[in-house]
């Protein structure tokens, strides 16, 4: 009950993100990289961080998402428009990232996943940009990497979501949500795909 609606509007992506972290299969004392710092990058920080990882890098090309993810417990922060993510991510975890959870899903950021994770890691692809991708087989052979699609959630990651909620895990503020009415929903989603929205996260609200 004392939950406000907009927080409970979060319940849903920050379910999508419990279960990206699910199949990630956090090791707490093995780096995580989380590659994009949009609303489900941000999401997939807090559900890691709920479930033991301990060193999280996450990378994005906004500096004022990697600031919010520092301040959400990200242990480093890459900026992928300044850097190349693959050197950059060498100071923070020089043997590699047990895990990858790509929450972008370009071919770019695909194949940069599959190059950070130590032989055996896993990688999880949760973000939707490019519908196809051309990846090393014979690289992900060798190396037994483990991919995992991740979409939607089961009944028992949305309540989970629902109690990382009411524990003050992820609580909307002015610093990273926007709320707007409903009918300036296309506009929202055209500044969003500009790249020009200054909110990582925008909520739209019924008169």
């Amino acid at each position: 009950d004392h939950v406000s609606e907009t927080a409970g509007s979060l319940t849903e992506p920050l379910a999508c993100a419990v279960r990206a972290v699910v199949h990630a299969q956090i090791v707490p004392e093995q780096p995580l990289l989380i590659l994009g710092a949009g609303p489900i990058g941000l999401c997939c920080l807090i559900a890691a961080r709920a479930a033991g990882a301990a060193h999280i890098i996450i990378s994005d090309i906004q500096p004022s998402r990697l600031a919010l993810a520092r301040q959400w417990g990200a242990e480093a922060t890459i900026n992928a428009r300044e850097e190349d993510v693959q050197p950059a991510l060498q100071r923070f975890a020089p043997l590699g990232v047990g895990a990858v959870i790509d929450a972008v899903g370009t071919d770019g950021t695909r194949k940069q996943a599959l190059q950070a994770v130590v032989p055996g890691g896993r990688v999880v692809f949760i973000g939707l940009h490019d519908e196809t991708t051309n990846l090393a087989a014979n690289y992900l052979v060798r190396q037994e990497i483990t991919i995992a699609g991740s979409f939607a959630y089961t009944p028992a990651e949305f309540h989970q979501a629902q109690q990382l909620l009411a524990a003050g895990a992820l609580t909307p503020s002015d610093d990273w949500l926007e709320e707007r009415p409903l009918a300036a929903g296309p506009a929202s989603f055209e500044e969003l795909l500009a790249g020009k929205a200054t909110a990582a996260k925008i909520v739209l609200r019924l008169p």
